[in-house]
């Protein structure tokens, strides 16, 4: 059976060398209450700070943190408006991957579950936080045998609202242009500030 934690730490040392990952994905989010929600687009992500998902579907929506601030512009259920607030960091920030390869043996027990053997190969494992102040109870988590990066996350939030995000085309430490960290306010749309 393989080491979980040799998965994860050869996971975190791969995504802190490359520094940048890009990815096109998928993303479920299902809440018993409010319904489910489908999304896909390109996600990109430089350090713990730098981090944007622009929406395909639906479009032109985006999350981005650029460094001080983060802009949600979500017009298909808020339209005429992008909220601006201060950006948030460590867990529960909107990037996953990073605060899930932020020292993670430390931070959640790990079990390996199985393999996959189809796109190289992945190994599932099971996360559950050592500490209680993390935003979800269980994450189960597919790293590629190739790379070693996340391929498939799924995360219960404390709340009971079940997260799925799905990566393809994952390619990391390559140079990502200024702009992609970058919201630009569209015409006609006011800005909310939440500082």
């Amino acid at each position: 059976m393989p080491d979980a934690a040799a998965i994860l730490t050869r996971a975190a040392s791969v995504y802190t060398a490359a520094g940048r990952l890009e990815a096109d994905f998928r993303q479920v989010i299902a809440d018993e209450n409010i319904g489910t929600f489908r999304s896909r687009g390109r996600l990109a992500q430089q350090g713990a700070d730098k981090f944007a998902m622009r929406l395909t579907d639906p479009s032109g929506e985006a999350l981005v943190m650029d460094g001080t601030k983060l802009w949600v512009y979500t017009p298909s259920t808020t339209p005429g408006q992008v909220l601006r607030m201060p950006q948030p960091t460590g867990p529960g920030a909107p990037n996953l991957v990073a605060w899930l390869l932020d020292r993670p043996t430390q931070r959640y027990s790990a079990r390996w579950i199985s393999a996959d053997t189809t796109h190289g190969g992945t190994d599932l494992l099971a996360l559950t936080p050592r500490d209680s102040t993390l935003p979800f109870r269980t994450a189960v988590v597919s790293f590629s045998r190739v790379d070693g990066l996340p391929r498939r996350i799924e995360i219960t939030e404390r709340t009971g609202t079940k997260r799925t995000l799905t990566l393809t085309h994952v390619r990391s430490g390559r140079k990502i242009p200024v702009r992609v960290f970058r919201f630009d306010v569209p015409r006609g749309v006011r800005v909310v500030d939440q500082s």
